[in-house]
């Protein structure tokens, strides 16, 4: 990303990528790299240039036990590392590779304010910019907005995926955006969803759907295996905590973690430029 654009606020894929991953299935461990330093130039040699990262937190209520299981606390649990600080750190080393300013623009949905209407910078009202200078920066702001936002839904992707699409607008168009939602994984309106994933299948944005928790990912599941509906394959989605534990077992987990969230960028991004939207 070339420098800060005004986020408006609305109410040849290469070998080494372990192509298929499908983590709700047999657990298959993306473990292909010894560094970030790899992992970046094979995204590189894969044609991924620039990045502009957004990111969705999901405060619903449900995430106050859909984590019983995996971790014995809420998912926005303070009081130690949780599922989407973790998802943070594992973005951490390679996104700013790719991000020149370093600006990331995050949001939440599923909360009192937003419920499955819209929704709303991660610290809104008191700080109504959407955008975090690095991660240390967003990180702080998380904190912050897991003492102060109240939980509620019902739950929605489509809100975020239109502000992914009018962030894309506000550059023009022709902007790689990641957009990163943590979840989960419980929707009100799936075909609300699948309408919003289509629309944005028709600009240069990659949806990556994070599933934190327990589970069930089944609808998670439905909008990956979407045919026929999309311009291209814009949507992903990774079972995060089963392929966090399942990670343990490697050198490197948090690489493996990493790869496992970009895993289908490369073909994403091979689709943008065959379309022209890059």
């Amino acid at each position: 990303m070339g420098g800060k654009s005004s986020t408006p606020i609305i109410n040849n894929s290469q070998p080494q990528f372990n192509q298929g991953y499908r983590p709700q299935q047999q657990i298959q461990l993306p473990d292909k790299y010894k560094s970030f330093d790899e992992l970046e130039q094979a995204m590189r040699q894969a044609g991924i240039e620039s990045i502009q990262l957004a990111l969705g937190f999901d405060f619903s209520k449900s995430n106050e036990w859909s984590g019983e299981k995996s971790y014995r606390k809420p998912l926005h649990g303070g009081d130690y590392l949780n599922p989407y600080l973790k998802v943070l750190s594992i973005l951490e080393p390679i996104i700013p590779r790719f991000d020149d300013d370093g600006l990331i623009p995050a949001f939440r949905f599923g909360c009192l304010d937003t419920r499955d209407k819209t929704v709303l910078p991660l610290l809104a009202p008191q700080v109504p910019d959407p955008h975090f200078k690095g991660f240390g920066e967003l990180k702080s702001a998380y904190y912050q907005a897991i003492q102060q936002v109240k939980l509620s839904g019902p739950t929605t992707f489509a809100p975020l995926i239109y502000q992914a699409i009018e962030i894309e607008k506000a550059y023009g168009g022709r902007q790689l955006i990641v957009l990163i939602i943590m979840t989960d994984g419980d929707v009100s309106n799936m075909q609300l969803d699948k309408q919003a994933i289509c629309e944005a299948s028709k600009y240069p944005i990659a949806i990556s759907c994070v599933g934190l928790g327990d589970g069930p990912f089944d609808k998670m599941i439905e909008f990956d295996d979407m045919q026929g509906e999309r311009a291209f394959d814009n949507f992903q989605f990774v079972d995060f905590t089963k392929l966090d534990e399942a990670s343990k077992q490697c050198e490197c987990p948090d690489l493996v973690l990493s790869t496992a969230i970009f895993n289908e960028l490369p073909d994403q991004v091979k689709e943008m430029k065959r379309l022209g939207y890059l």
